[in-house]
């Protein structure tokens, strides 16, 4: 699977231009199940319902994975430090 990541990053930087995923990781406010796809009105309804977990060490994983993958597709050091 680790080996599949190199040509999945590839990928995406082929479909998407260097200033889309800058601007992608730049105004991601939320990480996480559809954190990014619903509305604000949509996901607040959601995590009410239990939809999902909105428990810290989640959303602590989904920071570092969404830094991770912000650091392999544009690069540059983390904004604060590094994971």
């Amino acid at each position: 699977m680790a080996a599949k990541l190199p040509l999945f990053a590839a990928e995406v930087r082929r479909i998407f231009t260097a200033e889309e995923l800058r601007a992608y990781f730049a105004t991601t406010t939320r990480v996480g199940p559809a954190a990014h796809i619903a509305t604000n009105e949509q996901y607040r309804t959601m995590r009410d319902a239990g939809a999902f977990g909105d428990d810290v060490v989640s959303g602590a994983a989904d920071a570092i994975l969404f830094e991770r993958a912000r650091v392999l597709l544009i690069g540059g050091a983390a904004p604060g430090g590094s994971l």
